[in-house]
């Protein structure tokens, strides 16, 4: 097998994971009753709207409370205006977009580096589609394949 048909095939896997992982995994996060991670920031979100600053980290909260540091918290605050399903499911959305931010960034660095970003001049020996395969290849990574 040549590397263009192994690049294609990586990049037509990670975006086939992508379209599969994203909707099934915001499903997982709302069927998901019982403890995550979630809980302990939007517990914050709710005590900070409430003004319950000495209760915010707290060991009630299950098996380490402090997951965030305090800075964090004015952007938790907007959780605590909406169910916790309600708040899960945005919170999920927030982090999907932050991961498509990062591989966007990938993809962009490594085309800068190759030589073969948009209007850039081609150099000699510099082939396309090393930035597509290389954002893939850290998307499979990402999902543990």
């Amino acid at each position: 097998m040549n590397r263009s048909r192994l690049k294609s095939l990586t990049t037509g896997l990670a975006w086939l994971l992508v379209a599969v992982a994203v909707p099934l995994y915001a499903l997982k996060v709302h069927q998901k009753a019982e403890y995550m991670d979630f809980d302990v920031y939007y517990k914050a979100a709710a005590r900070l709207k409430a003004q319950a600053w000495e209760n915010i980290y707290t060991l009630r909260d299950g098996t380490s409370p402090f997951r965030y540091a305090p800075p964090i918290l004015p952007w938790l605050a907007p959780l605590a205006e909406l169910t916790r399903d309600q708040a899960k499911l945005v919170f999920y959305a927030v982090q999907v977009a932050c991961f498509a931010l990062t591989f966007a960034l990938i993809h962009i660095i490594v085309s800068a580096a190759t030589g073969t970003a948009p209007g850039m001049r081609r150099r000699p020996g510099r082939t396309p589609g090393v930035a597509g395969w290389a954002t893939a290849f850290s998307l499979l990574f990402v999902l543990r394949l």
